[in-house]
């Protein structure tokens, strides 16, 4: 998934799929912050973690003051790059967005409803 797809990709998935999107996605930012000596990327992961831990509480509590689902992911993109971090965010965005982790399948079904189904089945043989 390219840099240019995490937009649309953010925008299109639910309320909790979103949420579940960005808990993983501050949660890797916080491990890879460990790793930065450079106070101004320190900063950058901060401000980033800020948003989206922000932009999570709206997303639980329902609220109407969140920004908006197609600029998000871009407001989060400039603040990375202003940080000379784009190209970590970008990893640990991708990461996070990574259908398979998230519990997205293509029919757009959530892990749950997937496990379901593999259960039903019969084990072979």
């Amino acid at each position: 998934m390219s840099v240019d797809q995490t937009t649309p990709e953010f925008a299109r998935l639910t309320k909790e799929q979103q949420a579940g999107v960005l808990c993983r996605l501050g949660v890797r930012l916080t491990t890879l912050s460990r790793s930065f000596v450079s106070d101004r990327k320190k900063r950058g992961i901060n401000e980033i973690c800020h948003k989206i831990f922000g932009q999570l509480g709206h997303i639980t509590f329902n609220s109407t003051q969140r920004y908006p689902d197609a600029t998000f992911v871009d407001l989060l993109n400039a603040i990375a790059a202003e940080n000379h971090l784009a190209k970590e965010f970008s990893d640990a965005l991708v990461f996070a967005l990574n259908v398979d982790e998230v519990g997205i399948s293509s029919s757009g079904n959530t892990l749950g409803e997937s496990r379901e189904r593999r259960r039903a089945k019969v084990p072979s043989e």
